[in-house]
């Protein structure tokens, strides 16, 4: 489950459009730290990349919480009906990902969070493994599933991950999430997250962190937030988070990310 705090939902969701640890700064295009290199993971026309850039092995897919382990998801296990859940229309969950042009893109709908269960009701995105064979043909059945593995940036020589972005919804009402280490699957650390409810971006555009950018979630008080650990990252997450204020469609434009590199400097 991938929770909200109830009481700084309202005040953090706008803060964090203003502020973060170290928030990237805006290019003309609207995105940020546009000048980091490094290594450019390619996957292959059903979304999957094979290890050989930095030993990433993984598969691109969709999730939400009306969806786990091939089921009803967190939404559904707390008696909401499927049309009061998120959901995503392409790809479907569990699903090859269609490379489209070395965009991976998703429309679906975030669902509005009721009756305050922010735990049952938190949204939906898209992401990838960094060291999971998955299940079926080359991994691209369900990406979302198979053996989840722990991967070391460090031992690569990786020190920040970078992207290209559009589709954004207004207003941002986006996490860049990075589960890591079997413990820390759910409520994971993400861009921006110790002092922000959201990622530190409203527009479409290129941008570029550290690890050391990678934290929180501030949302969780009890236990406290996680160390983030860069040599056992589990996932890249685009998490479009759901909120009070109404359903967030992702349709038209649809959601699309292209370029993620694993920066090196």
């Amino acid at each position: 489950m991938k929770k909200l705090s109830v009481s700084i939902f309202a005040i953090l969701a706008t803060a964090s459009l203003a502020c973060s640890s170290n928030p990237a700064k805006p290019s003309p295009d609207g995105g940020g730290g546009g000048g980091a290199s490094g290594l450019v993971l390619m996957p292959d026309p059903n979304g999957f990349m094979s290890g050989t850039v930095a030993g990433v092995l993984g598969a691109w897919y969709s999730y939400g919480d009306s969806y786990k382990n091939g089921g009803p998801g967190d939404c559904q296990q707390d008696n909401f009906t499927a049309d009061q859940c998120s959901m995503a229309t392409s790809p479907a969950f569990g699903a090859p990902f269609t490379n489209t042009g070395g965009q991976m893109c998703l429309t679906g709908t975030a669902a509005v969070v009721m009756n305050s269960a922010y735990s049952a009701i938190w949204g939906v995105g898209i992401g990838f493994d960094f060291n999971n064979a998955g299940t079926g043909d080359a991994g691209v059945v369900d990406g979302s599933s198979g053996n989840k593995l722990p991967w070391n940036a460090t031992a690569q020589g990786v020190t920040g991950f970078k992207f290209d972005i559009s589709g954004v919804p207004l207003g941002g009402n986006m996490r860049v999430e990075f589960p890591f280490a079997e413990q820390y699957m759910n409520d994971a650390p993400y861009w921006g997250g110790q002092a922000n409810n959201l990622s530190p971006f409203t527009m479409d555009g290129t941008y570029s962190f550290k690890w050391a950018d990678v934290n929180g979630p501030g949302y969780l008080t009890s236990p406290t937030p996680p160390t983030f650990d860069p040599t056992m990252i589990i996932s890249a997450q685009f998490h479009v988070v759901s909120n009070t204020k109404g359903p967030i469609a992702i349709s038209d434009p649809p959601l699309c990310v292209s370029n993620v590199t694993l920066t090196t400097d």
